[in-house]
């Protein structure tokens, strides 16, 4: 019976300058020479996956931290850590820091129990009115690892929306 598998690989560490073309565009080969070698590892090394192929490979690299913007408050790992609780919370969540280590050899997935992200952390602390969503917050490095997933990231939107509705209406 066939069947399908999805990746989210491999890690690509070495170009960090994410503004830079000429750096995305050789860690984009790089990625893509690594996925052909990782199904054929599949293909020799796991039994049923001798006929496997490649369906889909993704037109752009994910990348996981560029550029912040400096907020009202920056939000850091040891908010994270203590659940600190902020009077304007626009995401509630338990995810874990996620964050890879340049060593190549392992991954920081640190526990950590429910804690809340302030909506001062979405907004601009030099221009009036810029609220932002994603990676982009403020926030330090740890932190930014427990935040950038896809569901904080909705939570972020949906909260910066709401906040304008109730502020600016």
């Amino acid at each position: 019976m066939p069947s399908t598998i999805a990746f989210n690989c491999p890690r690509i560490i070495d170009y960090t300058e994410t503004l830079q073309v000429a750096n995305m565009s050789k860690a984009l080969l790089l990625a893509r020479r690594n996925i052909f070698r990782l199904a054929n590892f599949c293909r020799i090394y796991f039994p049923g996956f001798e006929n496997a192929y490649i369906s889909n490979i993704a037109d752009m690299l994910g990348v996981r931290v560029s550029r912040r913007i400096k907020g009202k408050y920056v939000y850091t790992l040891e908010d994270v850590k203590s659940g600190k609780t902020f009077e304007n919370p626009v995401v509630v969540s338990n995810y874990p820091v996620d964050v890879h280590s340049e060593k190549r050899d392992r991954s920081t997935l640190q526990t950590v129990k429910d804690y809340t992200l302030p909506i001062e952390s979405l907004m601009s602390a030099d221009i009036d009115n810029l609220f932002v969503a994603g990676r982009c917050i403020s926030a330090d490095f740890m932190a930014q690892g427990a935040l950038r997933v896809q569901a904080s990231c909705f939570s972020m939107g949906e909260g910066v929306a709401k906040y304008i509705a109730k502020n600016f209406a």
